[in-house]
């Protein structure tokens, strides 16, 4: 008989990654998650190696699809961003500026 002790696997929640037009809530400083930000396209990664997602929120969103040009958006780290678990993805997609 052996002494060997199976060890159970790792729990971890898989990464989820935002695709565009998806909604995301960023976390903020003090931890709390906002909601209504949107993912304006892909992943990229930085020079150092972070993964950010360019982001916008509602209003920003809304303002540039009626002056009918592109959401600027911001950088965020990927790694304190969650896909939304509310709101429905867009229709129609982000588009980053």
């Amino acid at each position: 008989m052996s002494n060997y002790t199976r060890r159970p696997p790792l729990l971890r929640r898989p990464a989820q990654v935002a695709d565009p037009g998806e909604m995301v809530d960023p976390r903020v400083e003090d931890g709390s998650w906002r909601r209504g930000f949107g993912a304006l396209c892909t992943p990229s990664t930085a020079g150092t190696g972070e993964v950010l997602i360019w982001v916008c929120n509602e209003d920003e969103y809304g303002e540039a699809r009626r002056e009918d040009c592109r959401a600027a958006g911001m950088r965020w780290p990927a790694k304190r961003m969650r896909v939304s678990p509310s709101p429905q993805p867009r229709r129609s997609s982000y588009r980053h500026g």
